[in-house]
């Protein structure tokens, strides 16, 4: 930081390097587990910002703490949370800031989003992000070097990578989805907040299915049958679908026992949309 030539006001000094500092490891399986990876980056990208917002708050303001997604070929990408619904507009208009999107770049549309980017870092905000190292889940672009050429970060997947200072790694794939926290606003109020959760529960479970996803009731449905479809789990089914089924139909188990268990946690642990 340093004053302008009148010295009214401060400015931040073009850096080719700069770190959002003290942005929480995100990780699978820790004893405040975060599994949902959406919600999880959220959450630790607030919390370097200032805002503790708890991950049973992003959930549940969400509306993401009712969700059930399935897809019938039995696909991993169905526990993401935003694939079939809409999720981060009722949590952004609780949270109170404009998302700025930047959705599938080709090569020659990055330029302008590596500034945004170096941007961000710069007035010390993370950017959220899908498919920054290993797989596509959420992470936190956390700095960058070179001018924005090499960006770091933090995702579910650096695990034994760390050292023991716990520094950002730097980013192996260049994101699919890209979320920018925008201009902030003026937050609704608790009551505002409910009904945009409770909203998205409603319209949610009542969705139509969206490019092969399947949502809420008719989520269930379909989960309901392929686990009763003798045919996909016969003994010549080939073992690699096998293990495909049994690990997506874990997982969606998992993700589901979380969704609930946030559902329920946020009505005692005074979330900022509570009113009694």
């Amino acid at each position: 930081m340093l004053y302008t030539e009148n010295k009214t006001a401060l400015t931040v000094k073009a850096s080719s390097t700069c770190l959002v500092p003290d942005v929480m490891v995100l990780e699978w399986g820790a004893n405040n587990t975060m599994p949902c990876t959406w919600a999880g980056a959220l959450c630790a990208a607030l919390k370097s910002m200032g805002e503790n917002y708890t991950y049973e708050q992003i959930m549940g303001m969400s509306g993401a703490c009712y969700r059930l997604a399935f897809c019938e070929v039995w696909d991993w990408s169905a526990l993401d949370a935003l694939v079939a619904f809409s999720y981060d507009v009722p949590l952004y208009e609780a949270i109170g800031y404009e998302p700025v999107w930047a959705c599938r770049l080709e090569k020659d549309e990055r330029t302008l989003e590596r500034r945004r980017i170096v941007a961000d870092i710069c007035r010390g905000v993370p950017v959220v992000a899908m498919n920054l190292r290993v797989a596509p889940e959420w992470g936190i672009i956390t700095g960058y070097s070179g001018n924005g050429k090499t960006l770091f970060c933090r995702t579910y997947f650096d695990g034994d990578r760390l050292n023991e200072n716990k520094d950002y790694l730097e980013t192996e794939n260049w994101p699919f989805l890209i979320a920018h926290f925008g201009k902030k606003r003026e937050k609704p109020s608790a009551l505002a907040i409910l009904s945009g959760s409770l909203r998205a529960l409603a319209n949610s479970f009542e969705a139509p299915p969206r490019d092969g996803y399947f949502q809420g009731e008719k989520g269930y449905m379909k989960w309901i049958e392929g686990l009763q479809n003798e045919s996909i789990w016969a003994a010549d089914c080939p073992p690699s679908d096998l293990d495909r089924r049994f690990d997506v139909h874990l997982s969606t188990v998992y993700q589901l026992v979380d969704a609930r268990r946030c559902e329920n946690r946020p009505r005692c642990s005074s979330p900022p949309y509570r009113t009694s």
